[in-house]
């Protein structure tokens, strides 16, 4: 079984507000398409991957490529 810890005091709201921000602006954010049905669709979320070159990730048929790591990885 999986444990989840909750730390709803981490991290203020203007702390959390400025590295969303940063997060948003200076991440090379990816729209993703699946098939499903014959038919393309967007997948309704922003993707990133990052890590080590030559590494990839795949989940429902979309292989996302490593981008190189950057100051905030």
């Amino acid at each position: 079984m999986q444990k989840f810890f909750l730390y709803p005091s981490l991290l203020s709201y203007h702390e959390a507000e400025k590295l969303f921000d940063t997060l948003k602006k200076n991440i090379i954010w990816e729209k993703q398409k699946i098939k499903l049905y014959g038919e393309f669709h967007d997948v309704p979320r922003l993707t990133a991957w990052y890590g080590d070159p030559n590494k990839s990730y795949i989940y429902s048929g979309i292989k996302l490529k490593t981008k190189p790591w950057n100051q905030l990885c």
